[in-house]
C-alpha cells in the first residue's frame, strides 16, 4: 500500500515544467544531484516502514536498534525507517543532500569514505546501502566498510538498480568506476 501511495503521489505532484526548467538552469553550474537536492526533486521509494519491518523481522515493539544509511540522498527512504530505530545516522557525499538530511533531523555525515569518517568503528545494528553500490569507484571496498560498520549479529541491507549499470558522477559528468 505504501508503494501505491508513493506512485499516486508522484503522479499527482509530478514536477512542473517550471521546476524542470529551473533544474536545467541549475545543472549548467552544478551536478544534477546538487540541483535535485536544492529543489527537493530527488524523492525515491525503495522500502516502506512495513517492508523494512518485514525484511528485518522486527517485532512491533523492537525499536532499540541503530541504523547507518549509506548514501541516504534526500532522506525520503530513511524517513520510512525512522519509526523502527532508536537512532539513525545518514551519510551522503553531496553537501546539499547532507544539508537536507540534517534539516530533516538526521545525524548527517557528509563523506565519500566510511572508514575515514570513523563510522566503521561505531558498529550499527543495521547498515543500509540502497542504490549506491553501482555509483562508487570501488564497490568491493564499500562492501568491506559496510561489513566493518555492522555489529557481529547485525544486518546489511543492499539494493541496486536493475539493469545494473555502474557509473560514477564526477564534476557533472558520468564515467565508469575505477574498479570493475
Amino acid at each position: 500500500e505504501d508503494s501505491r501511495d508513493f506512485v499516486n503521489y508522484s503522479i499527482k505532484y509530478r514536477h512542473s515544467r517550471w521546476w524542470c526548467w529551473v533544474r536545467g538552469r541549475f545543472m549548467r553550474i552544478m551536478s544534477r544531484y546538487t540541483a535535485d537536492g536544492l529543489l527537493n526533486m530527488s524523492r525515491m521509494h525503495v522500502l516502506s516502514t512495513s517492508q523494512w519491518r518485514t525484511l528485518l523481522k522486527l517485532a512491533l515493539d523492537d525499536t532499540d536498534k541503530t541504523l547507518l544509511d549509506v548514501g541516504a540522498g534526500d532522506g525520503f527512504v530513511t524517513q520510512s525507517a525512522l519509526p523502527l530505530f532508536r537512532s539513525i545516522t545518514a551519510t551522503e557525499s553531496s553537501s546539499t543532500l547532507a544539508w537536507r538530511l540534517w534539516y530533516k533531523g538526521f545525524a548527517a555525515v557528509r563523506t565519500h569514505d566510511l572508514r575515514a569518517s570513523g563510522l566503521c568503528e561505531k558498529k550499527f545494528d543495521v547498515v543500509s546501502c540502497l542504490n549506491v553500490l553501482d555509483r562508487v569507484d570501488y564497490p568491493s571496498m564499500l562492501l568491506n566498510d559496510l561489513k566493518d560498520a555492522t555489529k557481529p549479529d547485525g544486518r546489511i541491507v543492499l539494493a541496486v538498480v536493475l539493469p545494473f549499470c555502474p557509473t560514477v558522477l564526477e564534476n557533472g559528468t558520468q564515467r565508469l568506476p575505477k574498479e570493475r
